[in-house]
């Protein structure tokens, strides 16, 4: 399972970006982090504790930093889930989830990946994509979504943010139809 947006939610973490005028920023991140007051995202402990009562060792590959697997812990551990330490993989140097996943295949069975972006099931989604290669590579992987892949949409951010900026600066639209635009539907 990944984190962040999938067993933690830091919607106050991304609410306080938006009050404040700022964006994503390292500094801030770990401040929130280090609180250790995400609570969790609805159904998240049910699934985890369902999960061990059958014996399925539940797992974490998630991109936060090496530096604060101790607050991720102490964090989870709040909230109610008891994790070993060797159960959480979190990110050494790069964001890319493929080394970690081949880590934990080393020695387990990966029955089921759980995430909110789609970088969190397999290598393919880790590269930079549009959103025609994107919808062909969701298509490619259909079969596995709900089985293997269970995705929690994540509306704060993910890789679908850049893919719609690519998107909104290689296509000309007309005024006031950015390609971004275009992808939103109202009520």
């Amino acid at each position: 399972m990944d984190l962040d947006e999938t067993v933690l939610d830091n919607s106050p973490y991304n609410g306080y970006l938006l009050l404040n005028g700022e964006g994503y920023n390292s500094e801030s991140w770990e401040k929130w982090v280090d609180q250790t007051s995400a609570e969790l995202v609805p159904g998240a402990i049910e699934f985890i504790q369902l999960a061990q009562n059958k014996g399925i060792e539940v797992l974490f590959i998630s991109n936060r930093k090496e530096s604060e697997l101790e607050s991720t812990i102490a964090n989870l551990s709040i909230q109610g889930v008891q994790i070993d330490i060797s159960k959480v993989f979190l990110r050494a140097e790069s964001s890319e989830k493929k080394s970690r996943r081949e880590q934990v295949k080393s020695n387990y069975r990966i029955i089921m990946l759980v995430g909110d972006n789609l970088a969190d099931f397999a290598e393919e989604f880790e590269s930079p994509l549009n959103i025609t290669q994107r919808k062909a590579l969701v298509d490619r992987y259909r079969q596995k979504f709900g089985n293997r892949f269970i995705i929690l949409p994540n509306v704060m951010y993910g890789g679908w943010q850049k893919a719609l900026r690519e998107e909104d600066s290689a296509a000309t639209h007309q005024k006031n139809k950015s390609g971004a635009k275009k992808f939103i539907k109202g009520f």
